[in-house]
């Protein structure tokens, strides 16, 4: 019984001493340094990171504060080193990314015809330059012109800003201009385009308003008036997991979007419905199984400028644009991509240059009735083609078709 009081006696005795020592005491942020910025400047640096003057020191925070200036996309390299005086000294070193770009653009369809009209599936002859800048006020805007000329002619303006907290929103203006013989002359076509954005972690939503305006000199391929005046607007969801950005070698994305066409009589034309999935296997070492699902269905009256045309890079590449389109489409791709160079890790974004060989196999159905999308009209092509990335905005590929007729399409663009 003696033992067991002492014992107790001793706890008490520990127990009050403890109580009695001084707290440990929490070490506060003395001070915020940045180096290395010029155009973003330290104000707003110190107002996006989690960490502030005076506030609580914390491990797990000043590993936020790393991130979130990395997410800010505007900078190449962030180094953040600490220093203990009286409270902890924060330095924070960074590099800015170069904001001026130049894109070399160029379309050259062998063997490719005039078209009625210009759409995005059917691409003219075309080459030209892009002039950009990103993050110009150091707050994730961007800002590009782009000129084109050849068998199309384009000069387009766009502007982008993005927010930290995830939100988006852009415009641009486009004015195209080209020879058709359909219209015995001149087509010129002015596009504006306005969106808003929110990103929640890999997905991302979308709201856009387009007005077009399609102008003639000679009217050879009667169009109703309103019908040269069209408004769309249009609600897109995607899904992207895939890393990195430029040749993934991971990952999913998928895309599903609806959109409505009007008149300039405010009658409407046709709604469109889009879906994609594109998976990418890693195979071996950096080697990438890449497949493609797309699906475009239409309802209403689509005008031949909007239809879904078959070849380019878009859509049964190699094939001759003109040969098949109709307003629904289905289609499948699928890549063996073997990377010819290596890639920069300082970013999972499209910072990096490379170049990839691939063999391709496309197939498609197009109908003007979705009922009549079956396999007794599929399409096929297969070849082997290269892609490269010439810098952040900018990517040159070559598509050789083999089989079934040999074709040779070199242009700028993704497929998928």
């Amino acid at each position: 019984m003696i033992t067991h009081l002492n014992k107790i006696t001793i706890i008490l005795l520990l127990l009050g001493f403890s109580s009695v020592l001084p707290a440990k005491l929490e070490k506060t942020v003395e001070s915020i340094s940045v180096f290395g910025n010029h155009r973003a400047s330290t104000a707003m640096i110190e107002r996006v990171i989690p960490l502030k003057k005076g506030a609580a020191f914390s491990s797990d925070e000043l590993k936020r504060c790393k991130k979130v200036l990395e997410q800010l996309g505007i900078f190449s390299r962030v180094e953040i080193e600490t220093r203990e005086s009286d409270g902890i000294i924060i330095i924070i070193n960074v590099k800015e990314k170069t904001l001026f770009y130049i894109s070399p653009s160029v379309r050259f369809n062998a063997g490719s015809d005039d078209l009625y009209f210009q759409n995005e599936e059917a691409e003219k002859s075309a080459y030209g330059v892009g002039f950009g800048m990103n993050d110009f006020s150091g707050r994730r805007q961007s800002f590009k012109l782009s000129l084109a000329a050849g068998k199309l002619n384009r000069v387009g303006l766009s502007y982008g800003k993005e927010y930290s907290f995830g939100l988006s929103w852009g415009a641009s203006l486009a004015n195209l201009w080209y020879t058709s013989a359909a219209f015995d002359g001149k087509v010129e076509k002015f596009r504006s385009r306005l969106f808003l954005g929110q990103r929640y972690s890999h997905l991302f939503l979308r709201l856009w308003g387009e007005y077009e305006h399609l102008k003639t000199k000679n009217n050879r391929l009667v169009l109703p008036g309103d019908f040269r005046n069209r408004y769309r607007y249009g609600l897109d969801l995607t899904y992207n997991s895939s890393r990195p950005v430029l040749f993934p070698f991971s990952g999913v994305r998928i895309l599903a979007g609806v959109s409505q066409v009007m008149s300039g009589g405010k009658d409407k034309l046709y709604d469109r419905y889009n879906f994609q999935l594109s998976s990418f296997i890693n195979v071996f070492k950096r080697s990438v199984l890449a497949l493609d699902f797309r699906a475009i269905l239409s309802d209403g009256y689509v005008p031949p400028d909007e239809r879904v045309y078959f070849g380019g890079y878009r859509a049964l590449r190699t094939s001759p644009i003109r040969e098949y389109s109709g307003k629904q489409a289905v289609l499948f791709s699928c890549e063996y991509r073997v990377p010819l160079t290596g890639f920069s890790r300082h970013s999972s974004s499209s910072k990096m240059l490379g170049s990839t060989l691939y063999l391709f196999s496309d197939f498609g159905m197009i109908a003007e009735h979705a009922k009549e999308l079956d396999l007794d009209n599929i399409k096929y092509n297969t070849g082997i083609g290269f892609i490269m990335a010439l810098n952040k905005e900018s990517i040159l590929r070559l598509d050789v078709g083999v089989f079934p007729k040999f074709r040779v399409v070199l242009s700028t663009g993704w497929k998928f």
